[in-house]
C-alpha cells in the first residue's frame, strides 16, 4: 500500500512538472507565432532613433 501512494504522488508529480513546462513552453512560442514577439523586440529599436535622425534620411 505505501507503494502504490509512492508511486501515485512521484507519477503525480512528474505529470504536473510536465504540464508546467509545457505551459511555460506554449506561453513562450505563441507570441512569435502571431508576430506580437517581433512586434514587441522591434519597437525599442524603432524608438532609439530621434527626429534629426530620420529627417537626415529622409534628405539623401
Amino acid at each position: 500500500m505505501l507503494v502504490c501512494f509512492v508511486r501515485e504522488v512521484f507519477v503525480d508529480a512528474v505529470v504536473g512538472v510536465a504540464l508546467t513546462i509545457g505551459f511555460i513552453a506554449v506561453l513562450c512560442i505563441l507570441p512569435e507565432l502571431s508576430g506580437i514577439g517581433r512586434t514587441l523586440r522591434a519597437l525599442p529599436e524603432d524608438n532609439d532613433q530621434s527626429p534629426s535622425d530620420s529627417r537626415a534620411e529622409e534628405d539623401r
